[in-house]
């Protein structure tokens, strides 16, 4: 199931790719409008029944937000770093979802698990919008690495403050070094495992903005609609 879903989004948004950049444009205005509107009465409603828990603190629950912002109200300097929040995460997820979808299912139920799908399918589809109408530039390199680090303050600082219910946040287990348990045995590391590990996710992490932003300049060159061109 998880090949033919993830499938089928990547279908839908090469569909959505080759349709006239007007119609593009609602869709993409439709799309990051419900994810908004969806989201935002739903941390309403936790926060009305003071679920602290459920702050955002995922990647891709802070580029929900932060990715329909920046297209409802164009926000162009937001618009480099907020795509590329969305399509990293967007399509990290439909990758994930191919392999765990119904490991997902099992833990979180159909409709969060279908929810999620959907909420992360309009990050990828409205990134890929994004990333093949409007020019950025390797300039935007730099306010995406200084956003990474305020979110990464964010995140130090709710994590000492909040008590999750879920163990199982990525974010947190990935900045813990928790994943480096799911390979080598746990007693069996020391500090210079995780200081290599930390080192080589820090140029992981910056070979993909690198590569994003070279894929959105040899889009936008190619298809030639480019609308301006966003440096920071």
């Amino acid at each position: 199931m998880g090949i033919i879903l993830s499938g089928l989004i990547l279908i839908l948004t090469g569909i959505i790719l080759i349709i006239k950049p007007k119609k593009r444009t609602i869709i993409l205005y439709v799309l990051t409008g419900f994810l908004f509107l969806y989201k935002s009465v739903e941390y309403t409603l936790y926060g009305l029944n003071l679920e602290v828990s459920k702050i955002p603190v995922e990647y891709s629950t802070i580029t929900y937000f932060l990715f329909s912002i920046s297209v409802l109200f164009d926000l162009k300097k937001v618009k480099p770093i907020a795509s590329f929040m969305a399509f990293l995460s967007g399509l990290g997820y439909l990758i994930a979802f191919i392999f765990l979808a119904n490991s997902y299912i099992e833990v979180q139920g159909m409709y969060i698990t279908m929810m999620a799908l959907i909420n992360h399918s309009i990050l990828f589809m409205g990134s890929m919008i994004i990333l093949t109408t409007e020019r950025f530039s390797y300039k935007n390199k730099r306010s995406i690495i200084i956003f990474t680090v305020i979110y990464l303050i964010y995140i130090f600082v709710i994590h000492h403050m909040i008590s999750f219910d879920n163990k199982f946040i990525f974010i947190f287990m990935l900045l813990d070094g928790n994943l480096l348990s799911y390979f080598v045995n746990e007693s069996a590391l020391t500090s210079i495992d995780y200081l290599v590990y930390f080192l080589l996710l820090m140029i992981f992490y910056q070979a993909i903005i690198h590569l994003i932003l070279w894929m959105n300049i040899k889009l936008t060159r190619r298809k030639g609609s480019i609308t301006y061109e966003h440096t920071v």
